[in-house]
């Protein structure tokens, strides 16, 4: 007698059997079990900091997705419905995952909102019953000033409508600041 098992998804198949035997009187009963299994697929880490980063400021990460198995399978990026989660783009966004190899995932992130966020990612993958999850998460901060002296002296100015423009490097960010002339002091705060 052969028994060819092949499953169409990763669950465990149950099934009794019946077979005649010549001789016997009755079928005799036959319990068959076996194990689907889907593809063996992980990511390389489930959780990713990325600290702090300020607004309008542009960041790449990579993940990898690695297939530890003998089947070839799709697999595509879920994003959130978020508003933080459309500052992310991941590449490829979907692709097929031959065995035994792996996938370079580079995220990147464009930081708009303020705050601090944590994003959830899905990577579905055909076969598994359960997704892949990415889990993302840091602090979106504003840019901060730091002066040593209490007050900025502009010298002679003209008493008019006009800005006054001081340029600021925070590491590599340049920043102007525009102060509105009041008097020929302005107290910074």
């Amino acid at each position: 007698m052969n028994v060819i098992f092949k499953p169409k998804e990763a669950r465990v198949y149950q099934e009794t059997v019946y077979c005649d035997i010549s001789g016997c009187e009755t079928r005799v009963p036959l319990c068959i079990r076996g194990e689907g299994v889907g593809p063996q697929v992980e990511l390389s880490c489930e959780q990713l900091s990325i600290g702090k980063v300020f607004v309008g400021s542009s960041h790449s990460y990579r993940v990898l997705l690695l297939n530890r198995g003998v089947i070839e399978t799709p697999f595509s990026v879920v994003y959130p419905e978020r508003a933080v989660g459309c500052c992310f783009t991941f590449t490829p966004r979907e692709g097929m995952l031959l065995p035994f190899e792996h996938q370079v995932i580079w995220i990147s992130f464009n930081a708009t909102v303020l705050g601090q966020f944590t994003e959830e990612f899905q990577f579905s993958v055909k076969g598994s019953p359960e997704p892949l999850m990415l889990t993302v998460s840091g602090c979106v901060i504003g840019p901060a000033f730091h002066f040593d002296v209490s007050c900025l002296c502009f010298g002679e100015v003209s008493f008019n409508e006009c800005a006054l423009v001081l340029g600021c490097r925070e590491g590599e960010t340049q920043v102007l600041l525009v102060l509105e002339q009041t008097s020929g002091l302005a107290p910074v705060k």
